[in-house]
């Protein structure tokens, strides 16, 4: 009975409960992802920041509530995920156990270039639609 008042109170929490969230749906396109190694890797390396983003959020930030759905994905929450990558040099100083275990390769944190931001959010938006 409580769920039905949530629904009818919140639908869009009721739809975003019966959809995957964006990390699966990543996951899912890889699985069936046909094109070549190169762009293969470059979603993977999309999916490793995009996880790291969430975590972030949920484990330092203490943010529970964050999800992202590929059919509600806001612009706020875009603009936080490329401010995220931008500074994540930036908080891999500030936080080095919480990236310590989720980096494959520990060098030493540097800024991205504009180019490489920019892609990454290409590759985002390429992904939402």
């Amino acid at each position: 009975m409580r769920q039905g008042i949530e629904d009818v109170l919140y639908p869009a929490r009721a739809s975003e409960r019966d959809l995957p969230n964006l990390l699966t749906r990543i996951h899912e396109y890889l699985e069936k992802f046909d094109g070549t190694e190169r762009t293969k890797e470059h979603i993977v390396r999309f999916d490793r920041k995009m996880s790291r983003y969430h975590n972030y959020h949920r484990e330092i930030l203490d943010e529970t509530a964050l999800r992202l759905f590929v059919e509600t994905v806001s612009l706020e929450q875009m603009n936080g995920f490329r401010d995220y990558v931008v500074n994540e040099h930036l908080l891999r100083q500030e936080y080095p156990d919480f990236y310590t275990s989720r980096l494959l390769i520990n060098h030493k944190p540097r800024p991205l270039s504009g180019t490489t931001g920019i892609n990454i959010m290409n590759l985002f938006c390429t992904f939402l639609h």
